[in-house]
Formats: C-alpha cells, sequence, structure tokens
C-alpha cells in the first residue's frame, strides 16, 4: 500500500532537491529508467508527483515517444494521480519489453494488477492466480521488481483477511526492497505492521508501530504518514474506549484526505465506526452512506459490504430495525456474491503449489 536517478538512500530531503532540480534537456536514452522508478519509494507523495509530471512531460517531446515504453509508463502514473483508473490501464497495456519477462514486460505486468487489485474489497481466487503467476515469473527472471510482486500478495492476503500470510509476504518484501534501511520505507514496515497488528488485536504493538511510524514520518516531513497515524491513533483510542479521543484523531486524517482530494471508502467507514462507538448514529450513518456513494465509482467494480455492516448497527442504535434489516440484506448479498468469488480452497491449493514448486 505507491522518478528519481538512483541517490543515496540516505535523506529524504536531500533526495527530492537533487531529482527536482536540471529540468533541461536530457539524453532520454541513456537515463536508468527502472532505478528511477525504483527509488520513487524513497520520496514523499508530493515529490513523486512533481517526478511523475516531468518525465511524462520529457517523454512526450521526445521523436520517438511511442517506441519507449516509459513514455507510457509515466503517462499511466500521472492518470493514476488524476484518478483516471481506466486511462491509467490503458497506458500500462501499450508497454512493450524487448524480450518476454524482461524489467519492461515485469514493470507493466506490476502496474496492471496493482492497479486492478482494489482498496480493501476481497480477491477472487482468479486474481490470486495472476499474482502467483506474477511472483514465479519474476524469480526465475531475476527480476529487480520481485520484491514489489511480494507486496501485492501481502496486500491481497491482507484483503482477503489472511493476516498470518499477509505478516509472511510483507516480510518478504522489505527483506528485499534495495532500500529497505531507508527511512521512507522503514516508515512503511510500521504502517503495515500496526494494521497487522490490529488484525491480531495487540494494541501494545498498535502503540509502538504508530510512535515509530509518526517519528519517522515527522523527520521526513510527510504530511500524508502523518495524517495517517492520525487514523491509527483513532484506532488505539478506540480499542481503549476513549471514543470521543478517537473521533478528533479521525477527523484529522479524513480532513486531510479531503484537502487533497483523496477521500477513499475505508476513510468513510473508520470515521463512521467512530461515531457509532461515541453513541451517535445520525453522523455515522451519513459517513456509511456517503461511502457507498464512493465505491459505486470505483473503476474495479469490486464493493465491499464494510458500510452496509455498520449501517446495521447505526440503524439498531436508533431502534429503526426495518432500515437495519434491508441494510443487513445488502451486506449478505455482497457477502454471498464475494465468498463465491474468492474460492478460498483455491487460493489455498495455488499457494501450496507454488510453495512446493518453489521449493524443487
Amino acid at each position: 500500500m505507491i522518478g528519481l536517478v538512483l541517490l543515496n538512500a540516505c535523506n529524504s530531503k536531500n533526495n527530492t532537491s537533487a531529482v527536482a532540480e536540471n529540468n533541461g534537456p536530457v539524453n532520454q536514452k541513456q537515463k536508468d529508467y527502472l532505478a528511477l522508478i525504483i527509488s520513487l519509494d524513497t520520496l514523499r507523495s508530493v515529490a513523486v508527483k512533481q517526478i511523475v509530471y516531468r518525465e511524462d512531460s520529457l517523454l512526450a517531446k521526445q521523436p520517438n515517444r511511442d517506441q519507449n515504453p516509459y513514455y507510457y509508463y509515466f503517462k499511466g502514473r500521472r492518470y493514476n494521480i488524476e484518478k483516471e483508473g481506466d486511462s491509467a490501464l490503458l497506458a500500462y497495456g501499450k508497454m512493450k519489453g524487448a524480450k518476454a519477462n524482461d524489467e519492461v514486460e515485469q514493470l507493466k505486468k506490476y502496474q496492471i494488477l496493482d492497479q486492478t487489485l482494489g482498496n480493501g474489497t476481497m480477491v477472487e481466487s482468479g486474481f490470486m492466480q495472476r499474482i502467483f503467476s506474477a511472483i514465479e515469473s519474476a524469480e526465475a527472471a531475476k527480476s529487480k521488481l520481485t520484491y514489489r510482486f511480494y507486496d501485492l500478495l501481502a496486500k491481497a492476503y491482507y484483503q482477503n483477511d489472511n493476516e498470518e500470510k499477509s505478516l509472511t509476504y510483507a516480510a518478504l518484501y522489505f527483506d528485499n526492497h534495495p532500500f529497505k534501511t531507508h527511512p521512507v520505507i522503514k516508515q512503511r514496515y510500521f504502517d503495515i505492521s500496526f494494521l497487522l497488528a490490529s488484525r491480531l488485536g495487540d494494541f501494545k504493538k498498535m502503540a509502538y508501530y504508530n510512535s515509530q511510524a509518526r517519528i519517522l514520518a515527522k523527520k521526513g516531513g510527510d504530511s500524508l504518514a502523518i495524517a495517517r497515524t492520525y487514523d491509527n491513533e483513532a484506532q488505539i483510542y478506540s480499542a481503549s474506549n476513549q471514543p470521543a479521543k478517537a473521533i478528533v484523531s479521525s477527523r484529522i486524517y479524513f480532513n486531510y484526505l479531503k484537502k487533497t482530494h483523496n477521500l477513499h471508502g475505508i476513510a468513510y467507514n473508520n470515521l463512521a465506526t467512530t461515531f457509532i462507538r461515541n453513541g451517535q448514529p445520525d453522523s455515522a450513518i451519513y459517513y456509511y452512506k456517503e461511502g457507498l456513494a464512493l465505491q459505486k465509482n470505483d473503476v474495479t467494480g469490486k464493493y465491499s459490504n464494510v458500510h452496509y455492516k455498520g449501517l446495521i448497527d447505526a440503524y439498531k442504535m436508533k431502534g429503526d430495525y426495518r432500515s437495519a434489516l434491508a441494510a443487513a440484506d445488502s451486506a449478505y448479498k455482497i457477502e454471498l456474491r464475494n465468498s463465491k468469488a474468492i474460492e478460498a480452497v483455491k487460493v489455498a491449493e495455488m499457494h501450496e503449489q507454488y510453495e512446493t514448486e518453489k521449493k524443487d
């Protein structure tokens, strides 16, 4: 849960200034674009946006741009930033490597899978198979991007509520990241560790991981990462039966996302849930419904039932059992559809097959 020249991975602010300079003519053929793209992981979101726009502009001026796969890569990234997911997928699809399974083809595969994965929705067995196949291909090719496919699988398992497997592949992601000692990468490690600790109900670890993530976020001046720690903090307050404080922290995160035009369904759900815990069902209903409205615009076409489940509790709190029943019916329909799609047994079999082939 994501270009620079390959730099000393020591200081995020220095990295940003080093890349932002020199916007003059560049020999695009001599650029090591893969190193550039991998190094993006060490930058703050604002700097990434600046560099994506710059590279897109530079490549668009090249006479042979249609033959350059990185022209389509940065165009796709720009579309992502501008919330044009369908256009991004079309751009990534036009990337062509010099040969099968080279780094360009690996990058293309990763971008398409990452774009299609969705945000918080259950992942079907067919899509899991695509991720496993991508990992096998990347490992066989000894791709520099293999670590990114581990991250994809960690996300997929997390979205399917399999914390144990998610933790396994998250660890593989960090262990194989070329910049694993960089503060930004460490911060992401703490963010993901927090999520897993939350799922496991380990509140002491939640507090520890969040405090470490905030220290690194403040040190790097990453406003999005700092805001995210307030969302985490809200969960900690809720877990320790301090719902009023949870609302304050949750609002800080929500308002930041709103200000930066980055609101998503999970943010609506989290804020609504804090209102439920503070005995404010009307406010909760408002944000659950807003989350549902946003979900309908999801280009992946995937749906989560978390908002409907929240509405059940909110309507019950108001004594509106008819509306609660209607919400329960909607939640059940989504859950039934997702359960049929995910086919958990097949996913487990694929994982076992992958591990067996890996040993062989």
